[in-house]
């Protein structure tokens, strides 16, 4: 009898099973190949006058974490397209946001000036470190939105060859 209660309930899960993994690992092994690729061209190099072991761990980014927080962002976001709430997504940009915004602008705010480096050179540094953050991040959540889209349309198409109408 008990058997009976866990192929009913693998049967009946599996189309969310299915969705889930295939949206997470999609995630966790693709988006960050992509973001390589959409960060290649961004060289992260520190002004003259900064030297390389100093200036590469202050802008390096820690991909391990990345990697979790990403897998989590396809979870709810492809849990919120299941049961119909895009709120939840809209609500989690809104904090996701305003966290980066808080961070960056009150602990990891770099100074307009460094006393002995080049003005021009800082600048350029400055920028090429901040559009490889910003195109790590949109394009990292904009991923992550797409995958749990196609997480769904799997669910959907397991759904409906387990239970045609």
């Amino acid at each position: 009898m008990q058997n009976n209660h866990i192929l009913f309930f693998l049967y009946y899960s599996c189309p969310f099973i299915v969705g889930l993994l295939s949206a997470t690992l999609i995630c966790y092994f693709i988006v960050p190949r992509l973001i390589k690729i959409v960060t290649v061209d961004i060289e992260i190099t520190p002004p003259q006058g900064i030297g390389s072991d100093e200036w590469n761990p202050a802008t390096s980014p820690s991909n391990y974490a990345g990697k979790w927080l990403g897998v989590l962002e396809v979870i709810l976001y492809y849990v919120a397209f299941l049961i119909g709430k895009p709120e939840l997504i809209a609500g989690w940009f809104v904090f996701k946001v305003g966290s980066k915004w808080e961070v960056w602008h009150n602990i990891v705010k770099v100074p307009d000036l460094v006393d002995g480096i080049d003005q021009i050179d800082y600048l350029r540094s400055r920028h090429n470190w901040g559009a490889f953050v910003l195109n790590r991040f949109t394009f990292g959540t904009l991923s992550n939105v797409i995958i749990a889209m196609l997480g769904t349309v799997i669910y959907r198409i397991v759904e409906i060859s387990l239970w045609p109408q």
